[in-house]
């Protein structure tokens, strides 16, 4: 997972190299069976707006890894 500004973009840009990404969770704070309970986390609106998941499984190759990580480093 990193973090990054524009997700949309970023996310479209890697959809582009064949480098699958998404969003996996929000934020737990803002599930309604939990509205009662109120806490400052601080943090949780910027990562929450720009975390983005990348492929990091076991099956990647080294290829697959050099691959994301040259995808990520061209930019969006």
């Amino acid at each position: 997972s990193i973090r990054v500004p524009n997700r949309a973009d970023f996310c479209q840009a890697m959809q582009q190299r064949g480098v699958p990404c998404s969003v996996l969770a929000s934020r737990i704070d803002r599930n309604p069976i939990i509205t009662q309970v109120k806490t400052e986390l601080p943090g949780t609106d910027i990562f929450d707006a720009e975390h983005v998941a990348l492929p990091c499984h076991p099956g990647l190759t080294h290829d697959d890894v050099d691959s994301i990580i040259s995808a990520v480093k061209r930019g969006w």
